[in-house]
């Protein structure tokens, strides 16, 4: 072998975590790049029309005129990217583009912080930036799901490292971007509860957050803080389905009980929320790194499994969450892939229009295997009782 030969392996082997990165970005971003083009109706019949109203508007100016029902946060981009000399659907898909990157850094760093291995980063960034829903999310469908995940991610991993006022700071700045944001914070209240770490005033931060960034589309806008608060309550309420499109319990329910079935299954969500909530605070006196991810991720699932209204796009946080999991749980390496398979059904179903009639049964498997997945971590936060024993995979 000659010297050249063996400077470029000894650079190879010194950099390979970069070389590794740049490799999954690259493959990432070339794939994103063949999704430019495409129109889906949500673009043609949402987005476009919204930023056309604000660049006609004037720009800043035009958030005045904004009839959408996003958050302000975002509004406030769109109104930045019509001074860009490039379409909006490009425009729009490159800035998530951008938070999938973010998004992907940041799930590799908390990996890294959950397990401890640097030599995770890299594949741990991969699996998430090349996941299928997350591409399709911001290069097909020029969605926004990543902005509001990036926050949630970091707020985990924050809390992990016990930068409270921080952690709360990313869930407000999450929330305004997009309510779904929310279904991370009861993990903080179990938290406050049980690991006793940080005080109650801590949770003033997320609000703080959510004001800020959204304080400059509430100026620019004509609704103000009556228009902020409408945003949160329409989307709350922006819907007569138990479920839109998401496998979850309610497809085994007629939607002509949608009244009865819509405050009884709010009701029975928080009674499961709160009942093994109850378990774990009576069983250990504290959470574990790993045992904190665990919760975060059966939190998100919890609630979109049970609460009515979910569309196919609100468990998004969890899909890219559960990746960060089996990092940590390897036995329980199949179920990020099993619920990338069943979500990717409910996609396709949206963005190409294909019929399924596999609904009913795909959210049978969500809830069975949730329930196995339920059993799993709180055998394990049970087993040890101080919370400290950390899994061993």
């Amino acid at each position: 072998m000659t010297k050249v030969e063996n400077r470029i392996l000894d650079f190879i082997e010194k950099k390979k975590e970069i070389i590794a990165i740049a490799f999954f970005a690259l493959i990432g971003l070339i794939i994103r790049y063949y999704f430019r083009d495409y129109r889906t109706s949500d673009y043609n019949g949402f987005l476009e029309i919204w930023f056309n109203e604000i660049k006609e508007g004037g720009g800043f100016k035009g958030i005045a005129h904004y009839t959408g029902n996003y958050n302000y946060a975002y509004v406030t981009i769109l109104a930045f990217l019509t001074y860009l000399p490039i379409s909006s659907l490009y425009s729009i898909k490159f800035v998530s583009v951008i938070f999938d990157v973010l998004c992907a850094v940041s799930i590799g760093l908390l990996v890294k912080e959950v397990t401890g291995r640097k030599q995770y980063f890299p594949l741990a960034f991969g699996i998430n930036f090349l996941w299928p829903t997350v591409m399709f999310n911001s290069a097909y469908w020029a969605q926004c799901d990543a902005i509001y995940t990036t926050f949630i991610v970091l707020s985990i991993l924050f809390l992990l490292k016990e930068k409270y006022p921080l952690s709360f700071i990313f869930i407000g700045i999450g929330v305004a971007f997009k309510l779904q944001a929310v279904f991370i914070l009861p993990l903080f209240v179990l938290v406050y509860f049980v690991n006793r770490k940080f005080s109650i005033l801590n949770f003033l931060y997320a609000p703080l957050g959510t004001l800020i960034f959204s304080l400059p589309g509430m100026i620019l806008s004509k609704g103000g803080m009556s228009g902020f608060i409408n945003t949160y309550v329409g989307q709350m309420n922006d819907s007569d389905m138990l479920t839109k499109n998401f496998p979850n319990i309610y497809y085994w329910i007629s939607a002509n009980h949608y009244e009865l079935f819509n405050r009884v299954g709010i009701l029975f969500t928080v009674v499961v929320l709160f009942s093994v909530y109850f378990i774990v605070y009576g069983k250990t006196k504290k959470l574990s790194n790993s045992q904190i991810l665990s919760m975060a991720l059966w939190t998100i699932l919890c609630l979109v499994y049970f609460l009515p209204n979910m569309h196919e796009r609100y468990g998004y946080a969890a899909e890219v969450l559960c990746i960060a999991w089996a990092f940590k749980n390897k036995r329980w390496a199949w179920y990020p892939i099993l619920m990338e398979t069943i979500i990717l059904f409910c996609y396709f179903s949206v963005m190409f229009g294909y019929n399924l009639y596999l609904f009913q049964n795909m959210g049978a498997v969500n809830i069975a295997v949730f329930v196995f997945f339920s059993i799993y971590i709180l055998r394990d936060i049970c087993s040890s009782s101080d919370g400290s024993k950390e899994q061993v995979k």
